[in-house]
């Protein structure tokens, strides 16, 4: 499976979610990291290497790695926070594309945007939106639900609150999953990944 986090808003969790989520699935997991950041490839070096990350140049570069991962193999993609062809290829090839986006008016404005995007792109994937780096307390997110409205995306059930542990933790080049870390926090990483990973997930 490919699973790519993408959204052309900057600062919507992508990196985030796809260290945690990578962790999640285990040791040696691959992640091509599209972002001109290069977080994913930092923390992994801080980190001790535990993860597979690639980083591919070019679109040719990028289907040529798609192409010849068994489809057995899980593979995230963390795309940047742009609208570039090696973005777009990335969307193309996957199967499945997750969408982070908060509970603020601005990132519902930035996912109109992104949504045009996927439209030209036209891709096969199946597109969901994770609820991320939301408040604690908040349960009323219509203004999300009315942009999503009609798309024929979904949002996922499972969402990640606001913790200063996924920030915390990724200082170290660790992840919720290390050590005697905050549960909840690795309780809402492994639901979203049991989420995404089943075969009625969108």
């Amino acid at each position: 499976m490919i699973l790519t986090l993408a959204h052309t808003k900057g600062g919507v969790g992508k990196s985030t979610l796809a260290w945690h989520l990578a962790h999640s699935i285990g040791h040696g997991t691959t992640v091509i990291d599209l972002d001109f950041q290069q977080t994913i490839k930092y923390l992994n070096l801080m980190g001790g290497e535990p993860l597979n990350v690639i980083q591919p140049q070019t679109s040719e570069e990028l289907i040529t790695i798609l192409q010849n991962i068994p489809s057995t193999q899980i593979v995230i993609i963390d795309v940047g926070g742009f609208d570039a062809a090696i973005n777009r290829t990335a969307i193309e090839y996957s199967d499945l594309v997750v969408i982070p986006i908060s509970d603020s008016v601005t990132e519902v404005i930035g996912f109109e945007t992104f949504k045009d995007i996927l439209s030209e792109i036209g891709s096969h994937a199946e597109v969901c939106m994770v609820l991320n780096n939301v408040h604690p307390l908040a349960r009323n997110f219509k203004d999300i639900e009315q942009a999503v409205y009609g798309t024929g995306f979904r949002i996922l059930k499972n969402i990640i609150r606001s913790r200063k542990i996924y920030r915390t933790t990724m200082g170290d080049g660790k992840s919720v999953y290390h050590g005697a870390i905050d549960g909840t926090a690795r309780s809402e990483i492994s639901g979203l990944k049991y989420e995404l990973i089943s075969p009625t997930r969108c």
